[in-house]
């Protein structure tokens, strides 16, 4: 198990018994199920007897605190981006 895995995993069995988790979409590789540090969703998902959903935007959160029962997130069918700041090439007035 790769050294920033653990953390995630302990926070989330450290929480409990629940329901469910929301993570931040932007955790994950843009278009993919797999985290900065190559673990996938799954392996994520198979670590917990909770249910682990990635969010989106707020209104996917509010839909998810809303209704998690039903609640399911397909990013497949999301267009993807990735933004990149200017900032470093802008210069002052």
């Amino acid at each position: 198990m790769r050294a920033t895995q653990r953390p995630i995993i302990d926070a989330i069995r450290s929480i409990g018994d629940v329901d469910g988790v929301l993570i931040p979409e932007s955790a994950l590789h843009s278009g993919e199920d797999v985290f900065l540090d190559d673990m996938s969703l799954t392996d994520l998902r198979r670590s917990s007897s909770a249910r682990i959903e990635p969010v989106l935007s707020g209104a996917d959160f509010r839909r998810a605190l809303s209704d998690f029962g039903s609640y399911r997130k397909i990013r497949s069918s999301e267009a993807n981006y990735t933004w990149q700041s200017n900032a470093g090439y802008s210069t002052p007035d």
